[in-house]
């Protein structure tokens, strides 16, 4: 059983401080009532064709199924080919027993749009894990064990004692990191002081707690 929670405005700003943007499993819905919806989608849509970085709109916008468009929209996202080999990489990781943390580095070179095919991921997971960004890009350097603390505690946000610590027949959503522009040599440090975080609580764990998709610089 896991169980999806709401994230108050104040909680997404405090993690926002340490460089993480959370992905919400409704993000984006509010856009359903927006009364320029079309227009707004098609303005997300050309940022992203003229090689601006995608929002999370621009895959809000792909799913044009459930959305209440007044006429048609631009499209300008593929879904590769990669994105459903990870996404049944990464669901097939986080049922693995061996390790708490796991690292999936995704190795690119610049422009060839690996930063979309990993925030695609993110969004076709968002239900099933608790989904954070962080960006290799922002100007200040982030402080890996407090990143690690936050992402424990985004872990165990609204849980019980008892399905934090793995004592209840319950169990946390899994952490799904997106770590962009970093070294894998970054990621796997984020990934042992996480590690060592879950064995300094002594917490329990059946299966992967956390996971990072690591697109390198």
């Amino acid at each position: 059983y896991k169980r999806q929670v709401t994230i108050k405005a104040q909680v997404v700003d405090r993690y926002a401080a340490t460089g993480l943007q959370l992905l919400a499993y409704n993000e984006c819905d509010e856009l359903r009532n927006d009364p320029m919806l079309t227009q707004r989608a098609n303005e997300a849509m050309l940022d992203f064709l003229k090689g601006k970085r995608p929002t999370w709109s621009v895959f809000f916008f792909n799913d044009e199924s459930r959305i209440p468009f007044t006429s048609s929209v631009i499209k300008c996202l593929i879904e590769r080919d990669l994105v459903s080999k990870l996404v049944k990489n990464v669901q097939h990781t986080a049922t693995m027993t061996d390790k708490c943390m796991k690292t999936i580095p995704i190795n690119h070179l610049p422009g060839t749009g690996a930063t979309t095919i990993a925030m695609h991921v993110l969004w076709k997971l968002r239900k099933e894990f608790r989904c954070v960004v962080m960006n290799g890009n922002s100007p200040t350097i982030p402080d890996l064990k407090e990143v690690a603390e936050k992402l424990l505690g985004l872990r165990g946000l609204q849980e019980d004692d008892a399905t934090v610590n793995g004592t209840s027949t319950k169990v946390c959503k899994p952490i799904l990191l997106l770590m962009d522009d970093f070294s894998y040599d970054q990621a796997r440090m984020l990934q042992k002081k996480f590690q060592d975080l879950i064995s300094d609580r002594k917490i329990n764990f059946e299966k992967t707690v956390g996971i990072i998709l690591c697109v390198t610089e």
